[in-house]
Formats: structure tokens, sequence, C-alpha cells
């Protein structure tokens, strides 16, 4: 049906000269959205193969008077997408060439050049050869458009680009941040080249370049620079060049600290060290990266590297304003061994955020912890060795020996470490601790010695233990606690403690429809029906009614034969 359509298209298309009968080839866009590319190439190349004859009546559907038609673009982009070096590539080489007007040729190249970069699998090193080679002998100008694809068409092949970069230089032609954003971007997938990199650094450095006059913010150039980087092999040169286009960036932003006559300190960056880490501290504070998060990532790699681990401030969480989220860079701090500085930046800043404890029913409890819980998992992560754990524990130690206030949710990191690890001694013992730094435990306290309660273990109940400890010291039980209790009951095989939790948890109204269902599953799978009815309908007769699947619900019925099960499904 649709190769009928595009049949349709097509003739329609190319039956007419006039623009309106040429329109109906922009809904090919919607149809090239919803299809795989290469099979409506096949069907555009085949139809139109069909009656074109030869290349020149052709043309005139290709080249208006006043610009490329569409008509020609996607004819070029259907021919590339078929395969380099093939019969059907030259017959498309043929036809950019047989076009009379420089300019809608060298429009019809970089379009086919644009496809080829996005079929890299295609290209190889003696195909981009010739593709310079006819670009030479049949005098298709290049512009900086042609030049950045065939770069990155380069790089994919694994050659080097040099060559073409210093011919785009002798040719003067002046590189655009777009190409260097597309070199940068090509890099980060298949081959980083140490020259090109110093090349966009140097480019970058000798020119006054301003984001007004840039397509693309010169600040996320600068950090895919640094993120290539990383993985080039650097030389001596590099790493300064880096660090010095990376101070140059902060320094034309407003100086936080003025004079009294609201002019500027002008200051050297080598003769003040201090500069630099005011300037370090303001380029954390750039709204490109609060708007792109994930590049904070990259200090996992750089904090490694001296020179640019020593422009940390001591006091970063300080530099950090109240929008800027610091659990990135703690992470990646941590992930670099440099615990005592992340301990640092979690005590100076609120890396928790507006809390309140969470008494919500959640449809997976398992896995939707709330705000606080999901950053302290993801910070203990990091903290992959006991080492690690001991050091941010001693950090903390000393901060209370100095009669400052710490963190419960410091301490809870460090436990949720322990238990990740499988180390149940460091996560009672941290937890016993707890009193000696003046605080109380939570329920995020006792989530995590629970967790330690795993199936690797394999020993007596210790869950319910906890479970009433949290009851003595009046910690409320929230549905994740609740759920993850009875998944470690079950997992453990003490099946009865997990039943009377369950049962409890659903008069109580604390407990999410999949934390049953989990109990439920096993219930049917040891042949006890009758706990498994029982259950099923407690909560159904409860505030979990309308939460079950029906498919669930029916399962069961079927399963236990019961009829009040069935009852309460013909009442929901």
């Amino acid at each position: 049906m649709r190769s009928s359509r595009l049949r349709w298209l097509i003739h329609t298309s190319v039956s007419s000269e006039t623009l309106s009968q040429l329109r109906p080839w922009v809904r090919f866009s919607q149809f090239e959205q919803q299809t795989k590319p290469h099979d409506i190439a096949t069907v555009v190349v085949r139809e139109f193969e069909e009656f074109r004859g030869r290349h020149e009546p052709l043309m005139k559907y290709i080249v208006r008077k006043d610009e490329v038609s569409l008509v020609g673009m996607y004819l070029v982009r259907a021919y590339a997408l078929l395969g380099a070096g093939k019969t059907k590539l030259k017959a498309l080489v043929d036809l950019i060439l047989g076009c009379n007007s420089p300019l809608y040729r060298n429009e019809l190249w970089n379009t086919f050049l644009s496809c080829l970069c996005e079929s890299p699998d295609i290209v190889d090193v003696s195909f981009i050869n010739g593709l310079q080679e006819q670009m030479d002998f049949y005098n298709i100008g290049a512009n900086a458009t042609t030049y950045m694809y065939l770069i990155a068409l380069t790089l994919q092949a694994g050659q080097d680009p040099m060559p073409l970069y210093s011919k785009m230089i002798s040719d003067g032609i002046t590189p655009s941040t777009a190409m260097f954003k597309s070199v940068l971007q090509t890099m980060s997938r298949c081959f980083p080249d140490n020259e090109i990199i110093i090349e966009i650094a140097t480019f970058f450095l000798s020119n006054d370049l301003s984001d007004e006059n840039l397509s693309f913010p010169l600040q996320r150039l600068t950090l895919w620079l640094l993120w290539i980087a990383k993985d080039a092999s650097l030389s001596p040169s590099l790493l300064p060049m880096l660090l010095q286009l990376l101070m140059k960036q902060v320094k034309k932003l407003p100086d936080p600290q003025k004079e009294s006559n609201g002019e500027k300190k002008e200051k050297s960056l080598e003769e003040n060290t201090s500069k630099e880490h005011e300037m370090l501290g303001t380029l954390l504070k750039l709204p490109v990266l609060r708007q792109m998060e994930h590049h904070c990532w990259w200090f996992r790699d750089i904090a490694s590297f001296d020179s640019i681990s020593k422009l940390l401030p001591p006091s970063i969480g300080k530099e950090l304003d109240s929008t800027r989220d610091p659990i990135p860079m703690v992470c990646t701090l941590f992930a670099s061994g440099n615990i005592e500085r992340g301990m640092q930046v979690l005590h100076e800043t609120d890396w928790e955020g507006q809390h309140e404890e969470s008494t919500r029913k959640s449809s997976f409890p398992s896995s939707v912890f709330d705000k606080r819980e999901r950053r302290i998992e993801l910070l203990a992560a990091e903290l992959i060795t006991t080492s690690a754990v001991d050091r941010a524990y001693y950090f903390l130690e000393e901060l209370h020996k100095k009669n400052v206030s710490v963190n419960l949710g410091a301490l809870n990191i460090i436990i949720c470490a322990c238990s990740l690890q499988g180390d149940e001694v460091r996560a009672i013992e941290t937890a016993e601790a707890i009193e000696c730094f003046n605080l109380k435990p939570d329920s995020s306290t006792f989530k995590y010695l629970i967790w330690q309660s795993g199936p690797f273990q394999m020993r007596e109940n210790t869950v319910t233990e906890l479970l009433a400890m949290m009851n003595t010291l009046g910690i409320h039980r929230t549905p994740s606690i609740i759920h993850l209790a009875v998944q470690q009951l079950v997992w453990l095989d003490f099946i009865s403690e997990a039943l009377d939790l369950t049962v409890e948890s659903i008069r109580s109204d604390c407990i999410g429809w999949k934390t049953v269902a989990h109990l439920v599953r096993r219930l049917v799978y040891l042949g006890d029906m009758h706990s498994a009815s029982e259950v099923m309908c407690q909560a159904m007769e409860g505030s979990l009614k309308d939460k079950f699947p029906p498919h669930f619900v029916q399962f069961v019925a079927i399963r236990t034969q019961s009829q009040h099960l069935k009852s309460l499904m013909t009442t929901k």
C-alpha cells in the first residue's frame, strides 16, 4: 500500500514542471520518518529508473531556475542510501555532475555527503579519496560544509583528517563552530584525533569568539572538547591548552567580586591562584552545566589530572549556587578517589533537597523511591571499596570531633555502601554509631540494614527484628520498606513472617499492590491457595481494590477457586 502511494507521488511530481505539482513531494518526508530510509530509497530509485531513460531529461526536475528542487534533494538522498561504490551510486555522481550550475551542483554534492555520513558502514579510504579526486576533476566548489562532511567521513574511516583541514585553511575557508561540533561528535563515536583537537583548541584560543556570533554555544563546545580529550592519547601540550581554554571561557563572565567603583579586578591567572579557584567556581555555576547535568561526568576523568585537580577550591561546595545539583560532581569525585573532597561538598551543600517523609502508596515501591533515597543510593554506589567507606566515615568522625554537626544522610550513604558491598559488620557498626553523632536513625537507615539482610547471607531472620526495632523507636514504615522487607523474607523462605507482615500492612494501609502480588505469586507457587486467596481478598476489600490489574485478579481467582474473590471481581 505504501509502495503504491509512493509510486503515485513520484509520477505526480515528475509529470509537470510546475511548483504546485511538485509539492506532493513534501509528503515524502513524512513517509521517510515512518519507514526505514533504505526501504523508501529502494522504492524511489526503482520508480525513477523505470521511466527516466537518460539523466538529461530528468535534470529539469532536479534543478529549477531558482533553486534545487525538492525532487532532486530526495532523489540524491535515495541514491546515496543504497550503498557506496555501487552502480546506483555511480549513476548519482553522474547525475550531480550533469548539473550545469556550480552553485546547485555544490548543494547537491553536500546533500550527498551528508547522507554518506549517516551510513558510515559503506565508507572506506579508497572511496573517500575517489570523492576528492572527482571534486578536483569536475571543479566542484567546496565550502565549510563540504569540508565538514569530508572530515567526518575521514574520521569514520579511521584516517588522519589533518591533510583535509590544512587544505581547507589553504583554500581560505574559515572553520565554523558548526563544523567543529560535527567533528567533535564524530570523534566521540569513533577515533579521537590528537592533532585536530589541538587545532580546535588553538582556533578557540586565537579568536575572540562570543556566543552571540556562533551557531553553537562556545561553552558547550568547550565541554565537547574536554569530553573528547579524555579519550585521546594526550600530548604534553594539549592538557595545558585545554586548561587555558577552560579558564578563558570563565574569564569572559562577570566577576562575582567587583571593586567598589564597579570595575572588574584585573589579575593575572598565572600570578594569582585564588583567582583561578574563583573562576573555576564560576564555571561550575554556568547555566549550560545546569542544563546538561550529564556533562558533569567529565570530572570523573579529568579530576585525575594534577594540573586540573589542584584548581578545585578547598571549599568547592560553597562555590555552587542553590540551584546547582552537587550530586554529579560528588559522584565523580568519589569515583576518582577524592573521597574527602566529595564528603566536603556534601557537607557544604543542601544535597538532600526539600524532603518530607514519604507516606504515599507507590505503584512499585521497590523501584520508585523518594528523592532522597535515590540520591543516597547513587552516591553509595561510587564508594566501591572498603577503604573508600572507611575514609568517608573518618571524615565525618573528624567533623564531629570539631563540634561540627553531621548530616544523617551522610551516615546513611555509608550504611548503604556497606550493604552494597555485602559488609554486614560495617553496616551494623555504622548504624550503632549514629547515636555517637547525637543523631537518631530514620527509615532510610533501617531500609539499608534490611537491604543487607538479603538472600546471599541465607541466615536466620533479621528482617522482623529490624522492623520491631523501628516500632520501638517510633519510626514510620514506608511502602518501600515494606516491599523490600517482604521481598527479602520471601527470598529467605520465611513465608509465614512475610504473610504476617503483609496482612498487618494491609490493615494499616501502608503497602503497594505489587508487594501483595509478589507474595501471592509465591504462595500460589507453593500451593498454599488458602493463604493466597485470604491475602488477596483482604487487599481487594481495602484501598487496593482498584489497583490490581484485572487479569492478575482473575488468575488468582481461577487458581485458588475462591468464590469470595470472584464476587469481589464482579462488584469492582
